[in-house]
């Protein structure tokens, strides 16, 4: 089938769709699958994800708590939720494709006494990436917290996110006017 400039490709190619070369020559085209361009041009960033909690969630001092993220997809927010291969599931991200990701956590939370705060990025249930820190506040003082590293993970590797506390309960913020304050996100780097 030849195709000219005029002719639009109605669909997205998959890996196992092929491109015909030619080799000017009038010798023997060549065929070249598309996985074989996207390993030479890096690919896409698939799978990737952008979840985010659209209400408050409460972590209860002296116990690492397991952050939830309940909204994976909202196209009215101006950080949308993405979830492009339905590789995030139950606050865990399980990516199905072998590679080195980035991830990425934030948080806002108030802190009315001084905690002991620490949060990590977790790979399989061990920890991965840690942020510790102290805050002191007196009333209600709102603090922010990030985190980002790059992990290898197998495709049935698992990537989540807790966070642990001392003193006092604190309540993460969720989304406000619009705004999101607690996310996790994550995609696959190319071209490593």
């Amino acid at each position: 089938l030849d195709i000219d400039g005029g002719t639009d490709i109605g669909a997205a190619l998959v890996d196992a769709d092929e491109i015909i070369v030619d080799d000017g020559g009038g010798g023997t085209n060549r065929r070249c699958d598309m996985s074989r361009v996207k390993t030479y041009v890096g690919g896409d960033s698939t799978p990737l994800f952008s979840a985010y909690h659209n209400t408050t969630q409460v972590i209860s001092n002296d116990s690492a708590t397991q952050v939830a993220f309940n909204t994976e997809s909202n196209a009215t927010q101006g950080a949308a939720g993405i979830d492009s291969d339905t590789k995030f599931a139950s606050n865990v991200f399980t990516p199905t494709v072998a590679g080195y990701y980035f991830v990425k956590f934030g948080t806002t939370f108030a802190v009315t006494d001084t905690e002991a705060i620490n949060i990590y990025i977790r790979r399989n249930s061990a920890n991965a990436y840690r942020v510790e820190t102290r805050s002191s506040a007196s009333g209600t003082d709102t603090n922010g917290f990030q985190t980002s590293g790059i992990l290898y993970l197998d495709s049935d590797d698992t990537c989540d996110v807790t966070i642990y506390v001392t003193n006092d309960d604190v309540t993460l913020n969720g989304l406000s006017s619009n705004t999101v304050y607690t996310y996790f996100q994550g995609w696959r780097l190319t071209g490593v």
